[in-house]
């Protein structure tokens, strides 16, 4: 998971191509200092998040191109158990017991595209609480169409 991460990272930050939603994230992670020489796997403990769908790069374009939903979390137990603990919901789901999941996971399961999502680690944290907070303000900026309620 991290070396995927890592990867989309790179990508994002080095080889986004020139349309709206690409430079918006290589903006947004060059905002928050989110680099292949910071992203360490210590990261990946107490963090804020992202998830994005990982998208086959087109071999005729040389760069680039994100766009798609994207959902920002935060955890305190580690990114990697946060990603392992969804996906046994979305499997519970895939089974047809009856299972309280956030919405998030039945837009996955509905899409049958959870496994095209990569997380990607936005900012370390030493407590949960700090994470949550953060992760609330970037909902709030960034609004996010599998988060966001508008008033």
């Amino acid at each position: 998971m991290w070396a995927l991460s890592l990867i989309h990272a790179l990508l994002l930050s080095r080889f986004s191509a020139p349309t709206i939603e690409s430079r918006k994230w290589r903006n947004r992670l060059n905002f928050l200092n989110v680099n292949p020489e910071t992203y360490t796997y210590p990261f990946f403990q107490c963090a804020v998040y992202v998830k994005l769908p990982f998208h086959p790069i087109d071999p005729s374009h040389p760069v680039y191109r994100q766009h798609g939903h994207f959902y920002v979390g935060s955890t305190g137990i580690s990114a990697s158990k946060r990603d392992f603990n969804r996906a046994a919901k979305l499997k519970q789901l895939e089974i047809g017991q009856a299972v309280h999941v956030e919405l998030s996971i039945r837009y996955w399961f509905s899409n049958n595209n959870f496994p095209l999502l990569n997380l990607i680690v936005l900012e370390p944290h030493s407590t949960y609480e700090q994470a949550w907070v953060r992760e609330h303000c970037l909902i709030s900026h960034w609004q996010p169409m599998l988060l966001f309620q508008r008033s």
